[in-house]
């Protein structure tokens, strides 16, 4: 069974074939003085929460993410690392289920500078040519904390008339987004007011001059301070005030083209906006669900474990991944590495996931994450999901020759399923990075008679190190491998010296 789920030029693509195979062996309580930043989002361990008064966002920009593979990595704002354990995997919907996937390579740009200077991120305007059936693709905030009944969701506001809801306005000419105004009973579930303000934030610094964002982002006067003073004394007119303001303020600039054109200086995207974006999606697709996502058989290679934003993040850069590359993950659970690729870098983006389950998760994932991208007026590369076993999927088989970055996750992988691996890595081309949490190539490994026929030769490894809350089955830091496919005459070449 296949689905194709595209639109017109310049649109993300999302597709999905199911194949079946063997199994590989293979966010707030009640208010109060500071609302909260931790991320909106279920998650099976203790979380960390920080004050939102105490992350503040500045209007100075961040700097772009440099080409410098050594660069150190700042996110505009902290994030809880803790997230359900997992995998990737993927999804989507079709208005056709007869229509084949399309593995054919996306239509490359021209050449394409070290810091992807061709990269169009805006779409604003473009809403004319997009599927007539995106609208109805996002999930709502408001559908969401209207069908929980588990969170013990209350008022914002203790005045006794009741939730209330909002609408927010993205940078876009798209329809506001609603909210219910509550608060969960624990601060780990999706806290729709927080969300609010944070979303503010972010468009307010990412989509406005900085003289115009200085004021946006006021410490006293400007639209997230009056929102968390409306909130701290309980006067939901003023909140629902400042709220409608920000939107008719936001209105006024996309109409003018300010938006569009301050988007259009930029080539990359600012880590804390990529995910903000992201973590919506999840919080309104995956959290309801994240208990499922515990359920694994341990002891097998069906192991389920999460590489964090910021983690996806420096692989992107340390592989150089672009705009005209190809990202496969092998093990993709809910798709998020495959998602943060397609918006961070603009590349075409693909993941493999056996569990079915996450396989759903990440379809559900693909379908809000285009068209809340598109509400955010953000350009993103196009998206390919399969369900199956990826030692054996057709589509991955056809993938892999022109795949530039393979991400996976083999941190608890048997020796066996790491074989397999190697042999399909075979079909590389040369100069593809391997990222995997185990090595397939250990460093400073020599050439000997004994071994110079090994797959393990064909790649040259380094190894890397990854930070505190950067995986979620650890609050500790911890390495990792980029290893590259190494040309046949140069392995030659490398097997003589080693033996001389």
């Amino acid at each position: 069974m296949s689905f194709f789920f595209g639109g017109k030029k310049g649109n993300a693509t999302v597709h999905t074939v199911t194949h079946v195979a063997q199994k590989k062996p293979s966010k707030p309580s009640q208010p109060i003085p500071k609302p909260k930043t931790n991320s909106a989002r279920a998650s099976p361990r203790p979380v960390k929460t920080l004050s939102v008064s105490s992350t503040k966002v500045t209007p100075t920009r961040s700097p772009k993410p440099a080409v410098s593979a050594r660069e150190r990595i700042v996110s505009s704002r902290s994030r809880n690392s803790s997230t359900p354990t997992q995998q990737f995997s993927s999804d989507s919907e079709s208005d056709d289920p007869d229509e084949e996937i399309d593995l054919a390579p996306a239509r490359k740009r021209a050449k394409v500078e070290e810091d992807d200077l061709d990269r169009d991120l805006c779409v604003i305007g473009d809403e004319a040519d997009e599927d007539e059936n995106e609208e109805s693709r996002l999930v709502q905030s408001m559908d969401v904390t209207s069908a929980d009944t588990t969170s013990g969701l209350r008022s914002a506001f203790d005045d006794g008339a009741g939730v209330r809801t909002g609408e927010l306005q993205y940078p876009s000419h798209h329809a506001p987004e609603k909210f219910q105004l509550v608060y969960p009973r624990q601060e780990k579930d999706y806290r729709p007011v927080v969300d609010i303000i944070e979303t503010i934030e972010q468009v307010a610094l990412h989509y406005f001059p900085p003289a115009e964002s200085k004021l946006l982002l006021d410490e006293s006067n400007g639209y997230p301070a009056r929102l968390r003073r409306a909130l701290n004394k309980q006067i939901p007119a003023d909140f629902e005030a400042a709220l409608a303001e920000w939107n008719g303020q936001l209105r006024a600039a996309v109409a003018a083209g300010t938006c569009t054109r301050h988007l259009r200086t930029q080539h990359t995207l600012d880590l804390a906006l990529a995910d903000k974006i992201y973590w919506q999606t999840y919080a309104r697709t995956v959290s309801p669900s994240v208990d499922r996502l515990r359920r694994y058989n341990a002891g097998t290679d069906d192991v389920y474990g999460e590489l964090l934003p910021r983690f996806v993040h420096a692989i992107l850069r340390e592989t150089g991944c672009r705009s005209t590359h190809t990202f496969v993950d092998l093990g993709s659970g809910v798709g998020n590495t495959v998602l943060q690729a397609a918006l961070e870098a603009g590349c075409e983006a693909w993941g493999c996931e056996l569990e079915p389950e996450r396989a759903r998760l990440a379809a559900a994932q693909a379908r809000d994450f285009r068209a809340r991208c598109r509400r955010w007026g953000l350009r993103i590369g196009r998206i390919g999901l399969v369900e199956g076993d990826f030692t054996k999927h057709p589509a991955i088989t056809k993938l892999l020759p022109r795949a530039d970055v393979v991400l996976v996750n083999n941190e608890k992988f048997s020796p066996f399923l790491n074989d397999a691996l190697l042999r399909m890595f075979l079909d590389l081309k040369d100069g593809t990075r391997v990222v995997s949490l185990k090595s397939f190539a250990p460093e400073g490994k020599k050439v000997t008679e004994r071994n110079e026929n090994s797959m393990a030769n064909m790649l040259s490894s380094r190894k890397m190190f990854f930070g505190s809350d950067s995986v979620s089955w650890t609050d500790s830091g911890g390495e990792y491998h980029i290893a590259v496919k190494v040309p046949y005459a140069e392995r030659v070449d490398g097997q003589k010296r080693g033996r001389e």
